[in-house]
Order: C-alpha cells, then sequence, then structure tokens
C-alpha cells in the first residue's frame, strides 16, 4: 500500500475545489447598498452629545476599539450604512473604512466589545437598525445573535466608555438607545 505525506499545503485549495467544487468567498460588504452617512448618538445622556467613536490611538487597525465619545463632528464618528436587506445593515467607518464588528471569540457573552474589522460580509458585521432615517432612539441589534448594542454603564459614563453587546433590555434603556443623525449621501 502506497502513503503519500504531504510536503506543502499550497494545493489544498485546488484539491478542496477539484472534490467539492469551487470555493465561494464571502460577499464583500460593500456589494451592498449604500444609503447614507450617519452620525450614531447614544441616548445616555439628554443633554450632551455622546457619539459612536472609532478609537483614534489604535490606528485603525483590526480590532480597533469603538467607544463612547463627545461627539466633534469628526470623521471617527461617522458611519456609512449599507443595506443588505430590509432593515439589516453593513455599518462602516468612514475615518478607517473598517466594519462595525462583534469580536466573534465572545459573541455570544454579554459584555463582548465591538470592534472595527475588515469587512468580510459575516453576521458579526450586520446589524439591524429598524429606524434608520427617523429622529427616534431605538436598539441596534447583532444579527449574528440579536444581542444589542448597549453602552458599558457599569464604570462612570464618559469619554472612552465601552461599547459592548448585551442581552436587549425589556423596556429598551438609555444605554442600548441610538439614533443616526444624517451626516451625508
Amino acid at each position: 500500500m502506497m502513503t503519500f505525506r504531504l510536503r506543502k499545503a499550497w494545493f489544498l485549495p485546488l484539491a478542496m475545489a477539484a472534490l467539492c467544487g469551487p470555493i465561494l468567498a464571502a460577499a464583500p460588504a460593500h456589494a451592498a447598498t449604500y444609503i447614507g452617512t450617519y452620525e450614531l448618538d447614544s441616548a445616555m445622556t439628554p443633554n450632551a452629545a455622546w457619539c459612536l467613536d472609532a478609537n483614534t490611538a489604535q490606528g485603525g487597525a483590526n480590532g480597533t476599539r469603538v467607544q463612547i465619545w463627545s461627539c466633534n463632528r469628526q470623521d471617527q464618528q461617522e458611519w456609512q450604512f449599507y443595506q443588505v436587506s430590509g432593515d439589516v445593515y453593513n455599518i462602516v467607518n468612514v475615518r478607517y473604512g473598517l466594519c462595525l464588528d462583534a469580536d466573534f471569540n465572545h459573541i455570544n457573552q454579554n459584555g463582548d466589545q465591538l470592534q472595527l474589522w475588515t469587512c468580510n460580509g459575516t453576521g458579526q458585521q450586520e446589524w439591524i437598525y429598524p429606524n434608520l432615517g427617523t429622529p427616534y432612539f431605538t436598539d441596534i441589534f447583532c444579527y449574528f445573535n440579536s444581542n444589542a448594542v448597549d453602552a458599558d454603564i457599569s464604570k462612570p459614563f464618559g469619554n472612552g466608555t465601552k461599547v459592548q453587546l448585551w442581552w436587549p433590555n425589556s423596556p429598551t434603556t438609555a444605554n442600548q438607545s441610538w439614533v443616526a443623525n444624517w451626516r451625508s449621501g
């Protein structure tokens, strides 16, 4: 009986394609329809504006932390919405061109840190936003697990507050309520 030992793995994708048919890549997030650019404001404090913000200290690499910061009309606080279907969107940070992403390593746990990641068309980068285009505060849900985008209130609220996924509160609370203010598009 002959045995073969694989010395190089470069041909493995070709062998898999021959056995299983063509390998399909995930559809790019930008194949969805561009709707517009928005600023996402938190309902935490009615007299102060707090925005969803990409941490600029991390330079826009995969894993860049998403946080709360005083609204300042800078591009790290602007988000492009691409409609996947119905109320489901890919949300892309204007400054870095990366998608809002739930860390897949912890996605089914309360407290999963939101981050930026290269857009890849997966469910942890799809967001349900039922009231886009209206002036109403609402929850934003992760399509992958239906958890809500949540401002962490376990510590004092302010610049740098963690934005995470958490089981939806019922009734909705301010730390899970957001409004998308139109900027352009």
